[in-house]
């Protein structure tokens, strides 16, 4: 269940991104790619940040019953 939502919003994202990205050509691609990565970094590092307390008790929790 998890796997196929996953797959269905990578599809939906994938697509959209093709159909609404700007019409460029030849550098302005790599450079327009560049952009969209280091945004999505920024976003993706201030939510781990932010919740920071929650993803790190997933992770010791985990270890410790593994011990």
């Amino acid at each position: 269940k998890s796997l196929f939502l996953a797959q269905l919003t990578h599809a939906s994202f994938t697509g959209s991104q093709i159909i609404f990205g700007p019409v460029v050509s030849g550098s302005e691609t790599i450079t327009y790619y560049s952009i969209f990565v280091f945004t999505l970094l920024i976003v993706s590092g201030a939510i781990v940040l932010k919740e920071k307390g929650m993803f790190m008790n997933k992770f010791v929790d985990k270890t410790s019953k593994d011990l």
